[in-house]
């Protein structure tokens, strides 16, 4: 028998990140170990130009892992370099050799709600909008959050949104001010399990426990409609995961991702 992952609710989470990953690309193209995925319309956007590593028994070296990259993803235009891995002792073992490289890393954790939120809801007024309207308003959240990226790079994050809502059930969550969004998440759904993701607030708006207001709004939609298990996917290193925890979920997985910055042919 092979590797696989060891938590049934992991591998349903993994099961509905790829899921969406696919469907927001244009293509596939399969490596030695894997698939590549490119959106070669935002080629900009890394989490949608990537390669899955999906052969976890006699996994290759990350000099090799990095030779392949620079054919497959160099071969495709790509300015960047990067290597997903939802296996956590198949990323462990390659850790070493990538930062040998000078790869970055980033640990990333898959939380599951398992238990009632220690904080209630705190009369926050949250609606959902339509993936135009955010895709509109998020120009404003990347320009203040993203200091040196240019508005090429911005305007593709922002498109970003269109292709999610093309993958999978896709609903937005948002507490407005004036007019505009201030604070907004994301929940994507395969009909069995769903996710939170994007949360995000406008700086000036932060510290009023919106963020808590529309994940908890995402959260209940999701229970709602009887899905089996509810995630969200924080870095293991920024302090979100702590608000994740007091509102109920624990850590069931790491997702690894191994990235060189952009190399410009």
């Amino acid at each position: 028998m092979g590797v696989t992952l060891a938590d049934s609710d992991l591998r349903h989470a993994v099961e509905l990140m790829r899921s969406v990953h696919d469907g927001s690309c244009d293509h596939r193209v399969p490596f030695s170990h894997g698939t590549a995925l490119f959106n070669l319309s935002l080629p900009r956007v890394w989490d949608l130009n990537f390669m899955r590593l999906e052969s976890w028994d006699d996994p290759p070296s990350a000099d090799e892992l990095a030779l392949e990259a620079d054919r497959v993803q160099g071969g495709a235009g790509l300015w960047h370099r990067r290597i997903t891995v939802e296996h956590e002792q198949t990323a462990l073992a390659l850790l070493p050799g990538f930062r040998k490289l000078g790869w970055s890393v980033q640990r990333h954790l898959v939380m599951a709600h398992r238990r009632p939120s220690e904080l209630a809801a705190n009369g926050t007024r949250v609606i959902e909008i339509d993936p135009e309207r955010l895709r509109a308003e998020r120009h404003d959240f990347l320009g203040e959050a993203r200091i040196g990226v240019d508005a090429d790079a911005v305007r593709q994050l922002a498109d970003r949104v269109l292709a999610t809502a093309r993958a999978t059930e896709l609903r937005l969550f948002a507490h407005e001010r004036d007019g505009a969004v201030v604070s907004v998440c994301e929940l994507y759904s395969d009909g069995r399990s769903g996710q939170i993701e994007d949360v995000a607030t406008r700086s000036a708006h932060r510290g009023r426990g919106l963020g808590r207001a529309v994940v908890l709004e995402a959260l209940e939609a999701s229970l709602r409609a009887g899905h089996d298990l509810t995630f969200i996917v924080a870095d293991e290193d920024d302090w979100p995961r702590r608000l994740y925890e007091r509102l109920g979920f624990e850590t069931i997985g790491r997702l690894h991702y191994f990235a060189k910055a952009p190399v410009r042919n």
